[in-house]
């Protein structure tokens, strides 16, 4: 197998080293996402998905293929080698993999934190992830590495869908209701269970979180298949707390997310589909769903 004998980044021309461009710009983005946060694996991952070149046709990167540019200090210049990274940055990496201060990896927001568990890929079922820079901002994308999204799919946009599910509800609560006849297949202990749940609305002090984990116990059953789409007794407790509750564009309330949705089903045009706790999705689009 052939090796690549010149340092990503550069090329060699009249027996001199000079910066390669397209490759010089990789290596900026490789400092600069591992400064950020990002791990070996995940920037390894980001560059394979994103086809980025490592040597003639080869396009697989790997932990140490990263390790091994942050540790090269010939990227800061020096008499062999024209600088592409600056000093302080590339000390800073240092700092973060040595997990000194000044240099330690920021944590996930809660909000990341929420959308990188609650977000799925249509397409494959697995969890959508976040790519803290993407040519000019951020990205989601499946992390089991389906195409991108058709609709640019950053922070905003997917806050921004979010919202309009939660609007299209406090608009017409009615699009939370499920379809009653469904139950009529429901096996006899998740009947009882139902009915201890529409029981429970109706007493005075009724509230939304002993209905929410008595709906969890519910779709704990073997019947998992069945999740709670079936269950009746949830809705209107469920349409009254949503309505009730402010909510934000710009901020997601993590703790109301999970309280209300049990997943985010993110589709090949960057759309989504909110799952609700009982079972109703709701598109951020006009199409009606089930």
């Amino acid at each position: 197998m052939e090796l690549r004998r010149i340092l990503y980044g550069y090329k060699k021309e009249q027996f001199e080293y000079q910066i390669e461009p397209h490759e010089a710009e990789i290596v900026k983005g490789i400092f600069n996402d591992y400064v950020s946060g990002k791990t070996l694996l995940a920037i390894a991952e980001d560059l394979t998905l994103n086809n980025v070149v490592y040597f003639k046709d080869k396009t697989v990167w790997t932990k140490n293929a990263v390790k091994r540019i942050l540790e090269n200090e010939h990227y800061m210049g020096d008499a062999e080698y024209p600088k592409i990274i600056e000093k302080e940055t590339f000390l800073n990496a240092e700092k973060v993999k040595l997990g000194k201060g000044g240099g330690n990896r920021p944590t996930d927001t809660e909000e990341n934190k929420y959308l990188k568990q609650y977000c799925v890929c249509n397409k494959c079922g697995k969890r959508f992830t976040r790519k803290a820079k993407h040519k000019l901002r951020e990205r989601w994308y499946c992390s089991n590495g389906c195409s991108y999204t058709e609709k640019y799919l950053d922070d905003k946009e997917l806050k921004n869908m979010i919202y309009t599910v939660f609007s299209k509800i406090k608009a017409m609560p009615e699009i939370l209701n499920i379809d009653e006849e469904k139950t009529v297949d429901l096996p006899q202990e998740l009947l009882r269970k139902d009915r201890n749940i529409k029981n429970l609305m109706l007493q005075p002090d009724a509230s939304f979180m002993p209905v929410k984990k008595l709906l969890f116990d519910f779709v704990k059953q073997e019947f998992d298949t069945m999740q709670s789409e079936f269950s009746l007794g949830i809705t209107s407790e469920l349409t009254r707390y949503i309505c009730e509750t402010e909510i934000s564009q710009d901020c997601l309330d993590v703790e109301f997310m999970k309280n209300t949705v049990s997943k985010i089903i993110v589709l090949s045009d960057g759309n989504i589909n909110v799952r609700f706790i009982n079972g109703k999705e709701i598109s951020n689009t006009s199409e009606e769903l089930k």
